[in-house]
């Protein structure tokens, strides 16, 4: 991490790190990445796009959670690292 980015990370760090991953993991990720998903899925298999929205909507924001606690965990890591 460059001194930048160190300085973004400690305003982030503020917030706390169950804030980061559901705004990045929850809200960035998975939604977006459900009504994509089930939009591509309807348009090509042409499949009932409302059970395809609701079990996306489930899927894609539950491992979002777990994106973004792997994020913070390894930005966590190269922050702590470069700083000793």
């Amino acid at each position: 991490m460059n001194p930048i980015q160190q300085d973004r990370w400690r305003a982030i760090r503020r917030r706390g790190k169950v804030y980061y991953i559901w705004k990045n993991g929850f809200i960035l990720f998975g939604i977006p990445s459900a009504f994509f998903f089930s939009m591509l899925m309807g348009a090509i298999w042409g499949e009932n796009l409302y059970t395809i929205l609701l079990l996306s909507l489930i899927f894609f924001p539950l491992f979002g959670l777990y994106f973004g606690g792997s994020v913070w965990e390894s930005n966590e890591k190269s922050f702590t690292k470069r700083r000793m």
